[in-house]
């Protein structure tokens, strides 16, 4: 029988699944900012950024706690998983969901101080997702490690 091969393996899915969402819904808040179809809120701007910028916080301080929690991994389970190969992947998940984070924050507090325009409300969408994505692959991957039994 002939093997199937895959376009995109699951180890590649999985490292470029945040940056691909990022991108397509960075176009689709611009397009949908430019049809009038999603506008975000310029009469309470103040209070959706700094909405964003708490939500950019919380992010990066479940992030931090989380990388407590990865470091804290006893050591059977270390062992498996740098025997694996994968703790640099792992690693890379965990900088891309705090860097998300902080760019969250920094983007809303840069964006204070400009005019709600397409292309920003576009960049704010997103940094959302791209933060909200590497999130959930980096629990997702974190809440399987910590419940691997020893």
């Amino acid at each position: 029988m002939a093997a199937k091969t895959r376009i995109v393996t699951d180890l590649q899915r999985e490292q470029w699944g945040p940056w691909v969402l990022a991108a397509l819904w960075a176009i689709a808040f611009g397009l949908f900012q430019w049809k009038g179809w999603f506008v975000l809120p310029a009469s309470s701007k103040d209070a959706y950024l700094g909405a964003l910028l708490s939500l950019g916080g919380v992010f990066t301080g479940f992030m931090a706690t989380l990388k407590t929690l990865l470091f804290s991994l006893n050591d059977k389970t270390y062992r498996r998983l740098k025997a694996s190969g994968y703790d640099r992947d792992l690693l890379r998940y965990l900088a891309d969901a705090l860097w998300g984070s902080m760019a969250l924050c920094a983007i809303a507090l840069v964006a204070f101080h400009l005019p709600f325009a397409s292309w920003l409300c576009a960049l704010i969408g997103g940094v959302v997702v791209f933060a909200i994505a590497s999130i959930i692959r980096i629990a997702h991957i974190a809440t399987k490690l910590l419940s691997a039994r020893s």
